[in-house]
């Protein structure tokens, strides 16, 4: 199953007092047992901060989510993306990303090309 903006989805219930963090773990908590229930895997696309563009290293880190503490609590597998050439229109990296592994419950940090 795919998610896509998981920042858009509202909690099933309401509780006052709760901060976005706390939705985002009540909102991975439902898609973990939705894929429990079907068994499935989920992937959940976050929007990440604006900050990102303002510094010289572009490439995400956990803390780059929005409400990361939730995503930071709550997920299996944290994954970035990062092109080169959507920075840099003169590399000679053109039409290739790389999949940085941010977090990961199964193993260590690892990058693909």
């Amino acid at each position: 199953m795919i998610v896509d903006y998981v920042q858009l989805i509202e909690p099933r219930e309401k509780r006052g007092g709760e901060n976005r963090v706390q939705e985002i773990d009540s909102i991975l908590k439902q898609l973990r047992a939705i894929a429990k229930q079907f068994n499935c895997a989920v992937l959940g696309f976050a929007q990440l901060k604006r900050e990102v563009d303002s510094r010289s290293q572009k490439r995400p880190t956990k803390a780059d989510f929005r409400e990361s503490g939730g995503f930071e609590q709550g997920t299996a597998v944290m994954l970035g993306l990062y092109r080169e050439d959507y920075y840099d229109k003169q590399t000679t990296q053109k039409g290739i990303f790389e999949v940085s592994v941010l977090k990961s419950r199964f193993s260590s940090d690892t990058n693909f090309v």
